[in-house]
């Protein structure tokens, strides 16, 4: 993020923050993981191409190969984005009962696997459920701000990684770290600082989330 705490154009548009060292260690994140989890709109607006997990090594907490886990609230999915087109990874469309047309479901399930998880909004805790039974111990939720946010504020979050770029944006419009409703001076959590390392002109923060009363 940038130093005012944006992670896109107040326009939402993708601004390139990251930088080879950023990238290596987002890298070296995603492969300890079993599974990376993005809202449709990171989708949308910036088409990512997907990552393929490295040589599995023992003792992380993985099993079985890397999974993309896609949530939307409309299946408002691009079925043509180079996520969906790859071969080389799983994909979980997860969406709440009701979302969408049995049409756009269809097209869905052409490409990804469709989870129907909660009503109204996806239940976190119960697809983190799910994604453990598939042997998945270990996620990375990568956002945008929203989903950030909605994880945090159901306390599913053990640990934060951020990387602080030079760079402001400004703009009350541009999406945080973590949007969405906002906490109150009471239900803000609280992070323990495990990591900060400098890097030329960024700085790469690590730190436990503690758990809320």
């Amino acid at each position: 993020m940038t130093l005012d705490g944006k992670i896109a154009t107040a326009e939402r548009r993708k601004f390139d923050l990251s930088s080879r060292e950023d990238r290596r260690r987002m890298a070296a994140l995603r492969d300890s993981a079993g599974a990376l989890i993005v809202g449709a709109g990171t989708l949308r607006a910036e088409d990512p191409p997907p990552f393929v997990r490295g040589q599995k090594r023992p003792g992380k907490g993985r099993c079985g190969p890397f999974a993309w886990v896609i949530l939307t609230r409309s299946l408002e999915v691009p079925a043509a984005s180079r996520v969906l087109r790859s071969d080389e990874i799983e994909k979980i469309i997860v969406a709440p009962e009701g979302a969408g047309t049995e049409a756009q479901e269809h097209a869905l399930r052409a490409v990804a696997e469709v989870w129907r998880i909660g009503r109204g909004e996806i239940d976190l805790a119960a697809l983190l459920g799910r994604l453990r039974e598939r042997g998945i111990r270990r996620v990375v939720v990568e956002g945008g701000g929203k989903v950030n946010f909605s994880f945090l504020q159901a306390g599913l979050v053990d640990e934060v990684y951020v990387t602080l770029c030079p760079y402001l944006l400004g703009g009350a419009a541009a999406p945080t770290l973590a949007d969405g409703a906002g906490f109150s001076n009471a239900s803000a959590p609280h992070l323990a600082l495990l990591g900060l390392e400098r890097v030329e002109e960024e700085v790469f923060l690590h730190y436990r989330c503690e758990r809320r009363a």
